[in-house]
């Protein structure tokens, strides 16, 4: 789910959790001592505690960089010796590993400040969107549109194939445009409704 997608309290927890962590990782940083060759390193006793720490928030961290748009995959080239094949690599994911491969650690904080940045610019407009019933009506409609699709993965097939697909994507469009007509139909025929009901009370004798 982009960051666009999210309501204001989804937009403010992110971004606490974004700090968080990276408050988290530079306290790690800096408590590791280099331990002979190798990229070995020592973790200190506040190293340690904030390990666990960091691995507990790992997962929602990767999701909310992700969905804000700040990829934190690199270039990194192995050692010679080691054959120096070129490949991508995610610091957060090797998070524990940066020393052994000799990677900056601003790789990480560049990309959890980004994103940061990004959760806090979209303030005004997640709070715009979460006041707004319109936007509730349409998350609705989608949710409702995605419910065959959770089926399919509760029968254990994947969801996120079926849901990306071509076909997946063109259903879930008709889907959601169709449930949109059917609202605006059943909401046009509420009005009628309430109009006739006041129409004929309007004539009812006295």
């Amino acid at each position: 789910m982009g960051y666009k997608n999210l309501p204001l309290w989804s937009n403010r927890r992110r971004a606490k959790l974004l700090k968080e962590f990276h408050e988290l990782f530079v306290g790690y940083y800096n408590d590791l001592t280099a331990h002979g060759h190798g990229g070995e390193v020592v973790e200190g006793n506040v190293a340690q505690q904030n390990r666990v720490k960091l691995n507990y928030l790992i997962t929602d961290v990767q999701r909310a960089i992700i969905d804000a748009g700040c990829h934190s995959i690199v270039r990194y080239q192995d050692a010679p010796i080691a054959g120096g094949r070129v490949h991508n690599m995610d610091p957060i994911a090797n998070l524990f590993r940066l020393y052994r491969y000799q990677m900056d650690p601003h790789f990480v904080t560049d990309a959890v400040e980004a994103a940061v940045g990004v959760y806090d610019r979209d303030f005004l407009s997640a709070l715009i969107r979460t006041l707004n019933p319109l936007w509730w009506a349409w998350k609705l409609v989608g949710w409702l549109a995605s419910l065959p699709f959770a089926l399919i993965g509760a029968a254990g097939f994947n969801r996120a194939a079926a849901e990306g697909s071509v076909i997946g994507k063109l259903f879930k469009f008709i889907a959601e445009i169709s449930i949109l007509i059917l609202t605006l139909l059943q909401i046009d025929q509420l009005v009628f409704a309430g109009k006739y009901l006041v129409l004929i009370k309007a004539n009812l004798p006295t």
